[in-house]
């Protein structure tokens, strides 16, 4: 029971995170195609954590369809050590979205 609510609330906090972290990149690449339409240079530094913000909202979605594959998290299984891997992949990207911010 009480390891069921801890993999929920992470995935509740990698949920939040992600749609924290969405509204940021949606304005952002806005701007930069407006940019590019305007035939003005990206910055470097932007372009970059366009980059990083998509590779790991792409890591977190991979992460996001594994433990569907694997029915739902953290329940009664006899796999734990798959469940316990899940885990600890979900709290690394939950503290690499808080980086993005």
């Amino acid at each position: 029971m009480a390891i069921e609510s801890v993999g929920e609330s992470i995935i509740s906090k990698i949920a939040e995170l992600l749609m924290i972290l969405a509204f940021p990149l949606d304005r952002i690449q806005n701007d930069v195609k407006a940019a590019e339409r305007n035939a003005e240079e990206i910055e470097k530094d932007v372009s970059k954590w366009l980059e990083d913000a998509n590779n790991k909202i792409e890591a977190v979605n991979c992460l996001e369809n594994e433990i569907e594959k694997h029915g739902k998290f953290l329940t009664w299984c006899p796999n734990w050590i798959q469940k316990f891997k899940l885990s600890k992949a979900l709290a690394k990207k939950t503290v690499t979205l808080r980086n993005l911010e």
